[in-house]
């Protein structure tokens, strides 16, 4: 994984040399303290138990992460967890944070993700790491720059990975692009959206001011809509439901992206949770028509359809959450393991 401060390059033409090398500081003391917890300490058991199961590196503008276990697939889901972190990390820094309370926009992070093999040669002193692998990954990030929504990019061998081993990750259609340097054109696709709580996977001397700094940025620059689903599931899942002010939320960014995933999904829970199950019924339609990936959609339909005494119709919903890989808890959903286990009418 690569991650690289967008538009450094215009900070450093204006800013003093001091300056300059205080923000480049900053930003490479928030990434490799966000590594250190992720790895460390939040994800110990996997990364700690093997010399070379996790490495990162800050120079400059720019972060280098690698991760290798015998797991690729886990491996490439903590990535993409991590990077979505370090984009709520390096939110809540104050530089971001004086630079929102001016109502100028926060300063973005561009990251791609590529799956692939290394040459790793002893130096004495740790491994010095080479590869094409490490190229295509450098050129993804480069690409993600075009990105409209979280501009975090995988490649296809990376999407591979994550395709089947989980449900809460959305990507846009699959990109074809020339690289520089890459004679084969290398595919990639942006992460549309997440429903991944990063607040519980930050260091934990970030956590306090990242419902700040996201309310802050999207009250005061334009609606970006990865800030918005991390604060939306955070919030969510810290209080196990919809609150009014995060209903209000998700009108606003429905009014700007009718088809914003996490709005359409949290809007649709906050009106069950208010027993408007017609309403409800209709934000999750549009969700599972734009969206019929998000196997948690049509989970939520079929609590939906239960409610409204509709057991043909959430036994369907069931059946299309379970084509997704959506497990059913017995414990969280009763009525609906009841349905899975071949009982046509619950009460």
């Amino acid at each position: 994984m690569f991650v690289d401060m967008v538009s450094s390059s215009e900070f450093g033409s204006v800013l003093s040399v001091k300056a300059y090398a205080e923000y480049v500081r900053s930003f490479q003391e928030t990434c490799i303290a966000q590594c250190e917890y992720f790895f460390h300490d939040l994800h110990s058991e996997i990364y700690q138990s093997r010399e070379f199961a996790c490495r990162y590196r800050a120079a400059g503008d720019e972060l280098m992460v690698i991760a290798h276990t015998d797991d690729p697939a886990n491996d490439a889901y903590h990535l993409v967890c991590l990077a979505l972190t370090l984009k709520c990390s390096w939110l809540q820094a104050q530089e971001n944070i004086d630079r929102l309370a001016s109502g100028m926009a926060s300063t973005e992070l561009a990251i791609g993700i590529h799956s692939g093999t290394v040459w790793a040669v002893d130096n004495g002193q740790g491994h010095d790491i080479e590869g094409f692998s490490i190229n295509v990954a450098k050129r993804a990030e480069s690409l993600s720059r075009r990105g409209t929504r979280t501009n975090l990019v995988v490649t296809d061998p990376t999407y591979k990975l994550l395709a089947r081993r989980t449900r809460n990750l959305l990507f846009g259609p699959r990109s074809v692009s020339d690289m520089k340097g890459i004679l084969v054109p290398m595919a990639t696709r942006e992460l549309v959206a997440a429903f991944v709580n990063p607040v519980r996977r930050m260091y934990p001397g970030f956590r306090s001011r990242f419902r700040e700094a996201a309310a802050l940025a999207l009250t005061s620059n334009a609606l970006d809509s990865w800030i918005h689903s991390c604060l939306q599931v955070c919030e969510e899942q810290s209080t196990e439901k919809v609150s009014d002010e995060s209903m209000a939320r998700c009108a606003t960014m429905l009014a700007v992206d009718p088809y914003d995933p996490v709005s359409l999904y949290y809007a649709a829970q906050g009106w069950r949770e208010r027993d408007d199950l017609i309403r409800a019924d209709l934000y999750l339609d549009d969700l599972v028509r734009h969206w019929p990936n998000l196997g948690d959609a049509w989970l939520e339909r079929a609590r939906v359809a239960v409610a409204r005494d509709r057991p043909a119709d959430a036994q369907r919903f069931l059946l299309e959450a379970l084509r997704r890989d959506t497990t059913v808890d017995a414990q969280q959903d009763p009525l609906l393991h009841q349905l899975l286990q071949g009982g046509d009418r619950v009460v």
